[in-house]
């Protein structure tokens, strides 16, 4: 969904930061280079690939893109949103997988996909809503997020999700 939200801003970012030519995809490839890297870690099986971690990149980076007055803060910003959404897809994938086993796991996470696509194509609405206006919508995903984080914690053990045993609960 914010993949969607980028093609908005991205082509005045230049004008706005005073970017040379060319510096601009820097941006889009860092957040790529995010995604990339939880994606990579969730194959290695780390153990930092949890909700909540992945929740608090969603809350941070989308608010980090929306406050940031300079490129280098902006550019980080999309970097730590796309290691949260990586992060977030490997941990919903590994749950739906899971808790619907090989046969329907695959249905299930076909099914999650489709509803991430079709938010995709809504975000864009929301900008026009908005008043063309991409910070408030970065700002209230950043918010949805750090809400969802703490709603999601009804223990400390919950939020790190790690259990004794050293296993990571994904």
């Amino acid at each position: 969904m914010l993949q969607t939200l980028y093609g908005v801003p991205l082509p005045s970012w230049p004008q706005v930061f005073a970017l040379a030519a060319g510096e601009d995809p820097g941006f889009l490839a860092l957040h790529g280079a995010g995604a990339f890297l939880a994606v990579l870690a969730g194959v290695f099986g780390l153990p930092i690939l949890v909700q909540h971690r992945s929740l608090v990149l969603l809350c941070g980076g989308p608010m980090l893109i929306a406050w940031s007055g300079s490129w280098t803060l902006t550019v980080a910003g999309g970097s730590v949103t796309g290691a949260g959404l990586g992060m977030l897809s490997v941990v919903v994938n590994r749950r739906i997988l899971g808790g619907f086993g090989a046969r329907g796991g695959r249905g299930m996470v076909g099914l999650v996909n489709a509803f991430s696509g079709a938010g995709a194509i809504g975000v864009p609405l929301l900008f026009v809503l908005a008043g063309g206006l991409p910070g408030p919508i970065f700002w209230a995903i950043g918010v949805v997020a750090a809400l969802t984080a703490a709603l999601s914690c009804n223990t400390p053990n919950d939020c790190n999700q790690i259990p004794l045993d050293g296993h990571p609960r994904l």
